[in-house]
């Protein structure tokens, strides 16, 4: 499944584009992450992507290489710390279409 970048805003930095934007994920969670592309922001490659928290959920990316995607994944408490750690990513197929947490893409 795919993240829906919605309110974007583009300013430069430097040598550098940054664009904020929403990012909602679908309604069944992929582990391993959900992608989006440099293009769907106009950039024509993705350098370093920063997610605040949101709605109790903490987050991760993988930028592939060569900066054409990036991978956003969500990680939560399960409230089970002595067996699998303080965060684990969220499980396979759940809903997470309400959560919408606010990124900040940097890239040329």
């Amino acid at each position: 499944m795919a993240i829906t970048l919605s309110s974007m805003s583009r300013s430069v930095s430097g040598d550098e584009f940054v664009v904020k934007a929403t990012a909602t994920f679908d309604s069944s969670y992929l582990t391993g992450g959900e992608s989006f592309s440099a293009s769907t922001l106009g950039l024509s490659y993705i350098t370093s992507v920063v997610v605040n928290d949101s709605k109790g959920y903490t987050y991760d990316t993988v930028v592939a290489s060569g900066g054409a995607t990036c991978k956003l994944l969500a990680y939560w408490d399960d409230g089970n710390a002595t067996s699998d750690g303080a965060l684990v990513q969220v499980t396979s197929t759940t809903d997470m279409s309400a959560v919408a947490p606010k990124i900040t893409v940097y890239g040329k």
